[in-house]
């Protein structure tokens, strides 16, 4: 990877995070959440952006605590199987945070009958975090290389 200063190695992350859960949003929020497919185009939209946003920032500051962890920005270009795993764990552990406050202490939303569920979490958030933020780590990396 080339020398990058980290301002600019996690603003490329941040986009490419941000334009991967895009996808994963909205690809499945209508369709394994209650009532998020009725919604009217600017309110389905400005939701999809928001927790996009969302997603986006957990995983810039997961990465970010994985390489102070690690002592190494740049852990994922060695392929180390430590940060890594310590990446994955900290996506799933977040997404069991966030999964169970919003869907069973805040009723901010529900899932429907199509979403597999895992110990009564929805399967596609929980592993949402982890696959999106590999996805754009990778990504990232390549961006930086070119």
């Amino acid at each position: 990877m080339k020398r990058l200063s980290p301002s600019w190695f996690f603003a490329i992350l941040f986009c490419s995070a941000f334009l991967l859960n895009f996808l994963w949003e909205s690809l499945h929020g209508a369709f394994l959440y209650e009532g998020i497919g009725a919604l009217p185009a600017e309110r389905y939209v400005s939701l999809i952006l928001y927790a996009t946003s969302v997603d986006a920032v957990l995983i810039v500051a997961i990465y970010g605590l994985v390489s102070l962890v690690s002592r190494n920005m740049r852990w994922f270009e060695e392929k180390k199987k430590t940060p890594l795993i310590l990446f994955i764990l900290l996506g799933l552990i977040t997404a069991v945070f966030i999964e169970i406050r919003a869907v069973y202490f805040q009723n901010r939303w529900s899932y429907s009958s199509l979403m597999p569920m895992v110990l009564g979490i929805g399967l596609s958030p929980l592993i949402q975090l982890a696959i999106t933020g590999l996805l754009a780590t990778r990504v990232t990396q390549n961006i930086v290389r070119k």
